[in-house]
């Protein structure tokens, strides 16, 4: 497959339409009447639409394992994901300097206003994307078309992860202050994160709480990524879900998820007060496109131009 095929296009990661959803028979568009009658008969359809989803749990419901991404080849540069019913092969390409500048240095300037070094003056979030996914039902929505924000964290290299994993775990009862130092510090040191992804927590998913991002995802592993500031960027990605008790993680997917546990629990605190524990599932967002949706004049590509691959 050639490496414009294999691309996701500009337009296709929000369309309506995935696999399972389509095969269900449509609405029945009638208007809702005053006494409520047809809202219910809505409400019916609806629920049938979230009735037919399959179900991604362990028989017991205590783990998931996602089954529609294939991260064997990634150190190869290459993501397979089954999207719209059909596997792909994507390229995962590296955030370039325009958005980790950007971010890392308002990342650093958000540590400087929290510990008194710097007035407060314009914030823009560093650590938030808006998520957009799409291909699922709930029950509970004619749409399948959702978006989330969701916190959004960067990755050491492989080759430092485990160290940096044993700092956050060594210093989990320090000090604010300490605990913002080290931050800071890891920001001061542009070699050590991997740009080939994001790291993020599917927080409030359960066996039966299951959040449209999850169920999107579940059938269709993509997702557009969009920061908010005076300088926005996006990003299409593979979103790889991982929960920590799935016995078919690979030894790296097993420290990604100890990792992305730490660095949240680290600085928001977790539910022991004395210890890090890996209790949430989380989630390794691979970058596929990047594009630049600025205002005209914030940057030289501002307006939606497309930054990597360049074109």
């Amino acid at each position: 497959m050639s490496e414009h095929g294999s691309e996701l296009s500009r337009r296709s990661l929000l369309l309506a339409g995935g696999a399972a959803t389509l095969a269900v028979p449509l609405l029945t568009g009638r208007v809702a009447s005053a006494d409520g009658s047809d809202e219910y008969d809505e409400l019916k359809t609806i629920q049938k639409l979230g009735a037919t989803r399959e179900s991604y749990w362990d028989p017991g419901g205590k783990y998931f394992t996602q089954k529609n991404v294939d991260t064997s080849k990634v150190d190869k540069g290459i993501i397979r994901a089954r999207v719209d019913g059909s596997w792909q092969d994507f390229v995962v390409r590296q955030i370039d300097d325009a958005f980790f500048n950007h971010n890392i240095a308002m990342r650093i300037r958000m540590l400087e206003v929290m510990t008194g070094s710097k007035q407060y003056d314009i914030y823009n979030d560093a650590h938030n994307a808006a998520v957009g996914t799409y291909g699922s039902n709930r029950g509970d929505s004619r749409f399948h078309v959702n978006v989330a924000f969701k916190g959004m964290g960067w990755i050491p290299l492989a080759s430092g992860i485990d160290a940096r994993t044993k700092e956050l775990e060594d210093n989990y009862t320090a000090s604010m202050m300490t605990k913002m130092q080290i931050l800071y510090a890891g920001y001061q040191d542009p070699s050590m994160w991997d740009r080939r992804l994001l790291g993020s927590l599917e927080l409030y998913t359960t066996r039966d709480n299951e959040t449209h991002t999850f169920l999107n995802q579940m059938i269709n592993p993509v997702a557009t990524l969009c920061t908010l500031g005076d300088e926005s960027y996006e990003f299409r990605t593979v979103a790889r879900l991982m929960h920590p008790d799935d016995p078919k993680l690979t030894d790296y997917e097993k420290k990604l998820v100890k990792y992305i546990n730490f660095a949240h629990d680290f600085f928001h605190g977790g539910p022991n007060p004395t210890k890090l524990i890996v209790h949430n599932l989380a989630v390794a967002y691979y970058i596929v496109e990047e594009f630049d949706n600025s205002p005209f004049g914030a940057t030289e590509t501002a307006g939606g131009k497309k930054r990597v691959p360049a074109g």
